[in-house]
């Protein structure tokens, strides 16, 4: 008698489980892919800069830059996929930059780098035909 109630209560909590299951995949939905659209973002720049620090015991760091050209507040520049590897863009003043691997500027510069960002809720991405690289600063 017991073992038959145990399995009944078993089964009762695998539906109820199951239908939360399903309630809570139906909530989150399906993310959004981005899509290419470069009609509403203008980048002026995109270029590699390697830093390299005046002070003693510090190493020299490759940053990846994306300079806008675009004051429109409702571009928020997201990431960038830059020789096989995706980066976070972070802003600072009217460009965006993202600490890069040293040995990522020297690959082969055939690859796509393309841009994600968000504009008004929705994702899109640009892609850039050439990146440059300039020559290192010295810092103090």
């Amino acid at each position: 008698m017991k073992l038959a109630h145990n399995a009944q209560n078993t089964k009762q909590l695998n539906v109820i489980l199951a239908v939360l299951v399903l309630i809570s995949v139906a909530c989150v939905g399906q993310k959004e892919a981005a899509k290419s659209s470069a009609a509403d973002i203008v980048i002026k720049e995109v270029y590699t800069q390697k830093q390299i620090p005046g002070t003693p015991g510090q190493k020299p760091e490759v940053f990846l830059f994306v300079v806008v050209g675009s004051s429109d507040e409702t571009i928020q520049l997201d990431s960038v996929f830059y020789n096989t590897k995706m980066y976070a863009l972070r802003r600072s003043g009217h460009y965006s930059k993202t600490k890069i691997d040293e040995n990522e500027q020297s690959k082969d510069s055939s690859n796509q780098t393309l841009i994600y960002y968000t504009r008004n809720k929705k994702k899109y991405y640009c892609i850039i035909d050439k990146v440059e690289k300039k020559d290192p600063i010295f810092l103090p």
